[in-house]
């Protein structure tokens, strides 16, 4: 339990984890008590501006999505956060974040939710940012950043978050390479 409070104290992916969590509970409230209210404060719903452009990143509907996802949280990001630092982290999160809302916004027909566009973010940045330090990793990391873009083309699932995240996580890497960091 000890290392988990410390997890959650020191690390920035621990947080992240914390407030999907919150967010997860609120949002079954609200479904039950207020759906409207809910699909616009946690839902990216193309062409409209709401605080759900920004919350939806962090919302999920269904216990197997958020699973899945901070469960890829939990393994990418203390990698991420502590090869890179945590001030790259943040940025990365927030470019994988932006890209995504642009995605949704002008791509996508349908509304969307979840942690999945940053952690396609994530992916594509490891693989390219630390293309050369990876080794014989970076085939099994490129083979689930594929992966990961085909779910997107499961009913119910955004290829265009994917695809927009995953994209936002490639621009981040090819601007620190470009500035030497």
């Amino acid at each position: 339990m000890e290392k988990v409070i410390q997890f959650i104290k020191y690390s920035i992916s621990g947080k992240l984890i914390i407030f999907n969590l919150i967010i997860f509970v609120f949002i079954h409230f609200l479904l039950q008590t207020n759906p409207n209210l809910a699909y616009y404060l946690f839902y990216n719903i193309p062409g409209l501006l709401s605080p759900g452009i920004i919350l939806s990143n962090f919302a999920h509907k269904e216990i197997f999505h958020i699973l899945m996802n901070l469960y890829g949280l939990y393994l990418l990001g203390p990698i991420i956060e502590r090869i890179s630092g945590s001030r790259i982290y943040i940025k990365l999160i927030i470019f994988s974040m932006f890209f995504n809302i642009l995605g949704v916004q002008f791509f996508s027909s349908n509304s969307t939710l979840g942690f999945s566009g940053i952690l396609m973010g994530f992916l594509s940045f490891m693989f390219f940012k630390y293309k050369y330090e990876l080794g014989a990793f970076k085939e099994q990391l490129g083979f689930i950043l594929i992966l990961n873009i085909l779910i997107g083309l499961i009913p119910g699932v955004s290829l265009v978050g994917h695809i927009s995240g995953a994209f936002g996580g490639y621009i981040y890497a090819i601007i620190l390479n470009k500035l030497g960091k």
